[in-house]
């Protein structure tokens, strides 16, 4: 149900927007689509935003919306933002591209066509996200025991452990917890998967969310242990990369920057 949080943020996105070039910041074009279930018109929209309202939206969902994204990039929050347009502009299409009209948006829109929006906003990806789960290899890390936190957790790696920390109806059906990607169809003949110490892994609806937060765990980790061994280096051969696992139970992976220092300078 939309609430007056998602009416505001409405609010301010339609202030953002007008029909008419002057004095906004850049244009959108793109494809209208009829929702549910999608459909592409053919026809060409185009929205000229003004750069400093929209970023006032992007602030206003970022302070009241899902904790999430408190983790992201205004920038980043203001293309989701683009896209919920791009997503829903059939709605206004109806009432704005009809006939042409001075000011922006939210001037022209009636109260009802606002209401649908703001409805629309409150099932979208940005109020209503779904978690994915991101494990981080870690390579000089030892699990004794695993550790289960919100929204994070270490483990060992081993298959059960981390079966143990995936919904059952997310679990891979290859998962195989010693190498990296932790998939057992990873293993061939010509390539041997490297292999994590440990894994760390994070629930969140965005990668650069889980990112952050990861380097926020990790540097908490090494400030408990003693200064004079905090800033050694392991002197094994380290790697980087993520895997992600959605609710669905489809993965990605890919490679990337180590998540602790090298192994020398």
């Amino acid at each position: 149900m939309a609430s007056s949080i998602h009416d505001t943020a409405v609010e301010l996105l339609l202030a953002s927007m007008s029909r008419a070039a002057e004095q906004y910041d850049f244009e959108a074009s793109f494809f209208i689509t009829v929702p549910s279930p999608p459909l592409t018109t053919g026809i060409v929209a185009r929205v000229y935003y003004d750069g400093p309202k929209l970023v006032r939206t992007a602030l206003h969902v970022r302070a009241r919306g899902p904790a999430h994204l408190k983790y992201l990039a205004i920038g980043d929050i203001r293309s989701m933002l683009q896209s919920f347009v791009v997503a829903n502009y059939w709605y206004i299409f109806q009432e704005a591209e009809l006939a042409p009209f001075a000011g922006s948006y939210a001037d022209r829109l009636s109260q009802a066509t606002k209401l649908l929006l703001a409805r629309a906003l409150t099932a979208s990806d940005l109020f209503s996200p779904r978690n994915e789960l991101t494990l981080f290899p870690i390579v000089p890390l030892r699990i004794e025991a695993s550790f289960r936190s919100e929204p994070f957790f270490f483990v060992a790696p081993l298959t059960s452990a981390l079966q143990d920390q995936i919904p059952a109806g997310a679990r891979p059906s290859a998962l195989q917890g010693d190498i990296f990607p932790p998939l057992a169809n990873a293993i061939s003949a010509r390539f041997q998967p490297p292999r994590p110490g440990a894994w760390l892994g994070i629930t969140s609806p965005a990668f650069k969310a889980s990112n952050k937060m990861k380097c926020a765990i990790l540097g908490a980790l090494a400030l408990t242990m003693p200064s004079v061994l905090r800033h050694l280096f392991t002197g094994r051969a380290v790697f980087g990369g993520r895997f992600t696992i959605a609710q669905s139970g489809s993965s990605t992976h890919s490679g990337g920057e180590t998540h602790i220092p090298p192994a020398r300078l």
